[in-house]
């Protein structure tokens, strides 16, 4: 690849307009594991399993993340929530003991991040 203009990226003989606002769009989604919704294998476990969620962010001080479990909740640093705030660069563990069956929505509370993928399902399974 080289540059051959400001705001031009040539690949393989096509002019990409990577400063257009549109081109920037459409390559700038919101993924839980690096899936947009409806892409992503659904996640298992079973009612009373200990889960660990590694929820973490990167990039600049935009990346900030809210998210949220529907259902259950979560422990981190001995304090029971269902939301969390995460900022930039940064990663939280958070222990899981599922004590809800069912298929529930796990997604950052951000509505532009939401409405740009940033939505997983997850399922516990009766024992």
């Amino acid at each position: 690849m080289k540059k051959d203009e400001p705001g031009l990226l040539t690949a393989t003989g096509f002019n990409t307009p990577v400063a257009n606002t549109g081109f920037i769009s459409t390559n700038t989604k919101w993924s839980i594991n690096g899936y947009i919704f409806g892409n992503m294998p659904m996640m298992t476990m079973r009612k009373g399993d200990h889960v660990r969620w590694y929820v973490t962010t990167l990039g600049d001080f935009n990346n900030a993340h809210t998210p949220h479990w529907h259902g259950n909740t979560v422990l981190v640093d001995g304090q029971r929530t269902d939301v969390l705030a995460v900022t930039s660069a940064q990663m939280i563990t958070a222990d899981m003991n599922p004590d809800a069956a069912g298929i529930w929505l796990y997604h950052c509370h951000i509505s532009d991040h939401m409405l740009a993928g940033m939505v997983a399902r997850y399922e516990v399974k009766a024992r």
